[in-house]
């Protein structure tokens, strides 16, 4: 193993209290030196980096703050909304969104697309694109401030490749997204699952933050799962971890189904409309629009909905029990369009609650959900990225 260099080691040191600032509220110094165990010239002067690059600002003093010492006050420092901004895409079945974000994560414009089929990848794409360039040029007058984009696609994805391996619902195979998108955007650009994305996003700033081992289990129509053990993401052979939504459940005649088809939306929509997800034909959104319709109405208390929401979320946590006694996870978040379903929520707990009770586990609704969720995931990952991996810099 390569020793680490003096120079290697202050790098990560930088990286370390860039992370601190980004996924903390304001910190000061003090506090950043504390938690990563620092000294206080250390931290100053990384700092000083991190303020001359525009990422970061000071905040004004802040008087009821002692860190500082007696007789001072605290500065506490937090990222610069102004030092940059990202593009985020979200590729769901049920929400696909575009959008401008500032370095806070705040939105500049969104835009939520309206497919009417997705099962041409070039279409898609060219309809991305085109969204993103306007808001590019309606936005960013300095294409230097655009520091890179994140997509998320529902589908097995490679992100190493950038491709989308597999996405049985938008009818894509090995479709080579990201070079697509890096090469009429001119930005950097990584693609992941959305399973996987919606799991890293909610252990950096939603339910989860702060866990350690984490199932997050995305519910829209069709069902995915990411996995956290021990703080990093298990992306699985060829990236197949957490295709749980083809998974199969056996039936009562003795035959077998999937989980998406008893426990996702694609159930919902089979129960209130009598149409197959995968045979309808038809459009993305309309199907969307059921969906949240549904939820809505589980939401007001609806008497016609309730029944069908608590046998589809009862269904998600039977199997999610195994996955628990399996795994031993500290929390299990149910994430996507679902998770806005009280019903649904209410008799996953159940489940779990009632097939796990020797190993201790919360479950819990993920609070940066629904369309929102596509926004503030996908760009606050691409923060991340981008933010976290500046080239660095060579030796003096």
């Amino acid at each position: 193993m390569k020793a680490r260099t003096h120079h290697s080691m202050g790098y990560d040191n930088r990286m370390a209290v860039l992370r601190e600032i980004v996924l903390s509220d304001p910190l000061s110094r003090g506090q950043i030196a504390q938690r990563l165990g620092l000294t206080d010239a250390t931290v100053s002067r990384i700092t000083r980096q991190l303020l001359d690059a525009g990422w970061v600002r000071e905040l004004p003093p802040d008087q009821d703050d002692h860190h500082a010492g007696p007789g001072r006050y605290a500065v506490n420092l937090d990222v610069n909304p102004r030092g940059g901004c990202v593009l985020g895409i979200g590729l769901g079945l049920t929400i696909q969104t575009v959008t401008l974000t500032d370095l806070k994560n705040q939105v500049i414009e969104g835009t939520e697309m309206k497919f009417s089929t997705l099962d041409d990848p070039e279409v898609v794409i060219n309809s991305l694109v085109k969204e993103s360039m306007r808001l590019i040029n309606a936005h960013v007058p300095d294409r230097r401030s655009l520091l890179g984009g994140f997509t998320m696609v529902a589908g097995l994805v490679d992100p190493i490749e950038g491709i989308v391996r597999s996405s049985p619902y938008f009818g894509w195979e090995n479709v080579p997204l990201r070079s697509k998108l890096v090469d009429r955007l001119g930005i950097p650009m990584r693609i992941e699952s959305l399973s996987n994305s919606i799991a890293i996003f909610e252990t950096r700033f939603g339910t989860a933050r702060g866990r350690e081992n984490v199932l997050v289990t995305t519910c829209g129509i069709g069902i995915g799962t990411g996995v956290i053990l021990n703080g990093r993401l298990v992306p699985g052979h060829n990236f197949n971890a957490g295709m749980v939504g083809i998974m199969d459940v056996p039936t009562k005649d003795g035959g077998f189904t999937t989980l998406n088809r008893v426990a996702g939306g694609h159930a919902v929509l089979q129960h209130l409309h009598g149409y197959d997800v995968e045979r309808s034909g038809l459009p993305a959104y309309k199907m969307a629009t059921d969906l949240f319709d549904a939820i809505k109405r589980d939401q007001e208390g609806d008497p016609a909905i309730i029944p069908v929401m608590n046998q589809t979320g009862y269904a998600l946590g039977l199997i999610t029990i195994q996955a628990v006694r399996f795994v031993a996870p500290e929390m299990f978040v149910i994430a996507g369009p679902l998770a806005m379903s009280p019903s649904y929520v209410a008799a996953a707990k159940v489940a779990v609650a009632q097939g796990v009770k020797t190993i201790p586990v919360e479950v819990t609704a993920s609070n940066v959900t629904g369309p929102v969720s596509d926004q503030s995931a996908t760009c606050g990952l691409a923060i991340c990225e981008y933010l976290y991996e500046q080239p660095e810099p060579s030796p003096a």
